[in-house]
């Protein structure tokens, strides 16, 4: 049997639910149990973001444009 973790980029799946006007608060547990599938063993789910950084002046990408 093969075990499973999954991983879900909190930015992408957050927004991906905003633009289909569903909610945005699911059990990710449950979320990762039924993307393994029943052949497999569900260990983990992990929910991983990052902090928007912005750049300061002496930064070389501070003059690239920013989408927020």
């Amino acid at each position: 049997m093969y075990r499973v973790c999954t991983f879900i980029d909190g930015s992408n799946f957050y927004h991906a639910l905003k633009g289909a006007k569903l909610p945005v608060s699911v059990d990710l547990g449950k979320l990762g149990t039924e993307l393994t599938g029943p052949d497999r063993r569900h260990i983990h789910t992990y929910y991983y973001n990052a902090p928007l950084v912005n750049p300061r002046r002496g930064d070389p990408d501070f003059a690239r444009p920013y989408p927020y």
